[in-house]
């Protein structure tokens, strides 16, 4: 469980050397932090950006006379998922809501594999180009924009038919958040600057300081969740690991919010590298190095959080001229492949889950999933 704090952290917390400032010491941060008000949240103009609590039984839940369950396809990249759900849409009068992280920035396009005009004319789909890139979407930002997307698709007659690869927006889609604090733009400005300045490992070293069990799980490469567990402590004095665990031990706990069929595309191993690089390589072939500079010289700045997805850093590296694009292709397949398994590796933890093999011909797949989602109501 994580330690308790009754107080915002500041003083408690020794100083190192006189006008130095110790690693991980909160206490400059919190005194400027004012009261955390938060921003407007990207996409939603005017709205907070709170964290989603479970929604009410009656959100989404299959009963007598109720809506059908959602559809959700999950699945590593480069498995086949949204050929699937793309037949599937079609199939059973269906519109798409993607739960990709990326996807929802708007300009990005070549390395997200966005849909294009004409597979986006023939299917509607929900998620796609409707944050600003220069500012943050959440996963907060993403459930409050997906339940308005399945009321959207329903009352327009059509089925919701979610399909992605970032099983934390699917999980919090599914179980909710929890409700912590607002965001504060302010407070998240300075521990930017404070990574920037000192390094990724800074910003860790401070929320070990004051949350080790967030800290525990948690890397220095994953600065969004870690300023967001240390958002939580310094403006709650409480850490958010003990929140979790109040909570009722985080997503992987809670009830569903929908009731919802959840179909896993998985392919072999040797295939799905081989289909990796090869998709590496139409990114590029298609320009996506040109598409990165398009965006920088359209103002979106190099620190934004939409130029860490795969392919757009190893872009961005090769505009400032740190690598070659050859040396791009090579640590956009590797990183790849690494996302790919961390992917697997976090869906396989979802229940009730009915995996289907992506090597299958297309129209195999689309049967047996036909055939899955008629069992489930």
């Amino acid at each position: 469980m994580g330690t308790r704090c009754g107080t915002l952290p500041g003083g408690s917390f020794r100083h190192g050397r006189p006008g130095v400032e110790s690693p991980g010491d909160p206490a400059p941060l919190l005194h400027r932090s004012g009261s955390g008000t938060a921003g407007g949240t990207p996409g939603t103009p005017g709205s907070q950006g709170r964290a989603v609590t479970p929604a009410s039984p009656a959100a989404g839940r299959s009963r007598a006379g109720s809506p059908a369950p959602l559809v959700v396809i999950l699945g590593p990249t480069g498995a086949g998922k949204s050929a699937l759900a793309l037949d599937l849409a079609l199939a059973l009068k269906g519109g798409l809501i993607s739960a990709d992280a990326m996807q929802v920035y708007r300009g990005f396009d070549l390395g997200t594999a966005k849909p294009d005009a004409a597979t986006r004319a023939r299917v509607r789909h929900e998620l796609v180009d409707m944050a600003d890139p220069r500012h943050d979407f959440s996963a907060g930002d993403f459930v409050r924009a997906a339940d308005r997307a399945v009321s959207r698709l329903r009352e327009e007659g059509l089925r919701p038919i979610m399909v992605g690869g970032t099983g934390f927006y699917i999980r919090a889609f599914l179980r909710g958040l929890f409700p912590g604090p607002r965001r504060s733009e302010s407070l998240r400005e300075r521990l930017r600057a404070r990574a920037g300045s000192h390094g990724p490992a800074y910003l860790l070293r401070m929320l070990a300081r004051l949350d080790p069990d967030s800290a525990d799980r948690l890397g220095a490469g994953d600065t969004q969740r870690v300023i967001r567990a240390l958002e939580v402590v310094l403006l709650s004095g409480e850490t958010l690991s003990r929140q979790l665990a109040r909570d009722g031990g985080g997503i992987w706990e809670r009830p569903e919010r929908y009731d919802a069929v959840k179909i896993g595309v998985h392919v072999e191993k040797a295939r799905l590298v081989a289909r990796l690089e090869v998709r590496a390589q139409v990114f590029f072939d298609a320009g996506l190095v040109e598409e990165v500079r398009r965006l920088l010289a359209a103002g979106i700045p190099p620190t934004a959080n939409a130029f860490k997805g795969i392919g757009y850093r190893e872009s961005l590296a090769v505009v400032r001229g740190e690598y070659s694009e050859a040396e791009a292709r090579r640590r956009t397949v590797i990183a790849t492949r690494q996302y790919a398994k961390r992917q697997m590796t976090w869906f396989r933890r979802e229940s009730n889950l009915h995996w289907l093999a992506g090597d299958e011909p297309g129209e195999n797949m689309t049967r047996a999933a036909l055939a899955i989602i008629s069992q489930a109501g």
